[in-house]
């Protein structure tokens, strides 16, 4: 038993380390990154960035697992579900996000940079770390999954803490890396940086429509079939 036990965590380590490294390509919190680092008058400034993502990612993590659904479901348990109109929410969310794609797809993702430094304070870099990250949450599967096989795995919240920690650094590694990187080489490594970000907003940019797309799509083609009485979901 302890042998299969010892196998189990080390098979867990692994797809711990897969799914962080997976989830640290993140383009929305590495570009924000990259654009505060030359803006910033002191480099420093913005480990407080990278700071804030860490505290609400670990934190975020440890809410999920203490079970913040089963909270709500409770709640929600009490709401009359048959008296909203899904099929009319559903349509009008399907064709709101096909034309968030649509003005994506034909809009200009050319931005100038401001090069002009600023007193932000570190404070403020938190903060916009911490936001950026809550909205991250919901949309962060890697996470998810390593919430659920550590359940699955009956977990306790003592036990699952240092694999947390250990994911959260994982999924921080890219700006740990570029956060040193720009400090250490500063001048020699901005040009390389800005080509990364560049790289980082298409990646993001065709992500966005290709989620948009395929949700829009499958709310409007399941709000037909509820109309007709047949609902694919």
């Amino acid at each position: 038993k302890k042998g299969k036990g010892g196998y189990k965590m080390i098979e867990f380590i692994g797809y711990l380390i897969v799914m962080g490294l997976l989830d640290s390509l993140n383009p929305f919190s590495i570009g924000l990154q990259i654009i505060l680092l030359p803006i910033v008058k002191k480099r420093y400034h913005t480990i407080w960035y990278i700071v804030g993502v860490f505290v609400t990612y670990f934190i975020g993590g440890i809410i999920i697992f203490a079970g913040l659904d089963i909270l709500l479901k409770n709640w929600l348990s009490n709401v009359n579900f048959s008296l909203m109109p899904y099929p009319l929410i559903e349509i009008i969310l399907g064709v709101l996000l096909l034309f968030y794609a649509i003005i994506k797809i034909f809009k200009s993702n050319d931005t100038k940079q401001n090069k002009k430094a600023f007193s932000i304070h570190p404070g403020a870099l938190f903060f916009l770390g911490a936001s950026g990250t809550v909205f991250d949450l919901p949309t962060a599967i890697p996470y998810l999954a390593i919430l659920a096989k550590a359940t699955e795995m009956h977990f306790t919240l003592l036990k699952i803490l240092p694999f947390l920690i250990l994911y959260c650094v994982i999924y921080l590694l890219p700006m740990i890396i570029i956060q040193v990187s720009y400090s250490i080489f500063h001048e020699k490594i901005t040009p390389t940086l800005n080509r990364i970000k560049i790289w980082f907003d298409k990646i993001n940019r065709i992500l966005i429509i290709a989620f948009s797309l395929i949700i829009s799509i499958f709310l409007i083609i399941d709000s037909l079939f509820s109309f007709a009485g047949k609902q694919l979901w």
